[in-house]
């Protein structure tokens, strides 16, 4: 009785350690956007979406009023009267409040939010700069 235990024990601990070592050499981790990211708000259906997926149209509605001015370096992004610039800092507080913010499910589902880096990249490059600028 007492050997099948330990036979069983070492097959667990075997295949736990093959869980460990492939998690460490394969797996994943998310980094998720620092309090400072900015954001662009849709305040009607308390939904946010990265700046980057809102300049290239991937968002559940459009968030910029006139794409052809994105072709213009000079000129400044307006937004629809429903949307507004915000941090994802902004968003954490609010929803510490009661204010249910969630993610624009367009632009999550273009990879708008996380970076997924592999374990074994001794330096993955943030999605975003020090003040909060998204890198593309």
């Amino acid at each position: 009785m007492l050997r099948k235990l330990g036979s069983i024990l070492a097959l667990v601990f075997g295949v736990a350690t093959c869980f460990v070592i492939y998690s460490l050499i394969a797996g994943e981790l998310a980094t998720l956007p620092p309090d400072n990211a900015k954001l662009i708000l849709d305040t009607e259906r308390h939904t946010y979406a990265s700046i980057p997926c809102a300049v290239r149209g991937q968002t559940d509605r459009e968030l910029i009023v006139d794409r052809a001015a994105l072709a213009n370096p000079d000129s400044f992004l307006e937004l629809p009267s429903f949307a507004n610039e915000g941090t994802m800092g902004q968003i954490r507080e609010e929803k510490r409040s009661g204010v249910l913010w969630k993610r624009d499910t367009t632009c999550e589902a273009n990879g708008g939010f996380d970076v997924r880096w592999r374990l074994y990249q001794t330096e993955p490059k943030p999605r975003w700069t020090l003040d909060g600028d998204w890198r593309w």
